[in-house]
C-alpha cells in the first residue's frame, strides 16, 4: 500500500473509532495497523499485493489472519476502510461480518500539530501551490506607486572622509 493511502486509510478508521495506526514495515512497504485488545495487532496491506489482506498477531507472533478479499485489488479508499470496518478478528480464520459496526467516537488523529515534520512534509501534496519566483508574483506592491525607486545597496566597511 502507497504511504500516503494508508495514512488517509488510518485516519478514515480514527474518525470512525477504530484504533488504526500507520504501519512502517520497512522500506517503502507501509499498511495499517488495527490494534484490537488482549496484545493483539491487525496489520492490513504490507504484504506488498495490491489486494486486501490481514495477519492477527499477538505480541508479535501470528495467531490468525483475513484471508485475501476478492476483487480488493480495485478497492478505492472509502471501500478499504469499510472492509477493514467490517472485519471480524474472533476465529483464526478471520472473516467479513455482513455489515460494519455502527462508529465509535472519533479518535484523535496521529502526529497532532507535528504531523508534517513527523512524515517530511511528504503529505499533502495536493496543497495549493503559491507564488515562488518573481515572475509569478509580479513587481511587488510599491513598485506601482509613482515616484518609488528602489534604494541602492548601502556600502560596507570604514566611512570615508576626512
Amino acid at each position: 500500500m502507497e504511504e500516503n493511502r494508508a495514512r488517509r486509510v488510518a485516519d478514515a478508521l480514527r474518525d470512525r473509532g477504530i484504533d488504526a495506526h500507520l504501519e512502517n514495515a520497512g522500506i517503502d512497504v507501509y499498511g495499517v495497523r488495527v490494534v484490537l485488545g488482549g496484545g493483539r495487532e491487525a496489520i492490513w496491506g504490507n504484504e506488498g499485493t495490491t489486494s486486501l489482506a490481514a495477519e492477527v498477531m499477538l505480541d508479535g507472533d501470528l495467531v490468525g489472519f483475513i484471508p485475501e478479499i476478492p476483487g480488493s485489488a480495485a478497492f478505492d479508499e472509502a471501500q478499504v476502510v469499510d472492509a477493514i470496518a467490517r472485519a471480524d478478528y474472533q476465529e483464526p480464520e478471520g472473516r467479513e461480518m455482513p455489515e460494519a459496526p455502527p462508529p465509535a467516537q472519533p479518535l484523535m488523529r496521529e502526529g497532532g500539530l507535528f504531523r508534517r515534520f513527523l512524515g517530511g512534509f511528504r503529505e499533502g501534496s495536493e496543497l495549493p501551490r503559491y507564488p515562488v519566483t518573481r515572475q509569478e508574483t509580479g513587481p511587488g506592491p510599491r513598485a506601482s506607486q509613482p515616484g518609488w525607486r528602489r534604494r541602492r545597496p548601502r556600502r560596507r566597511g570604514p566611512p570615508r572622509g576626512p
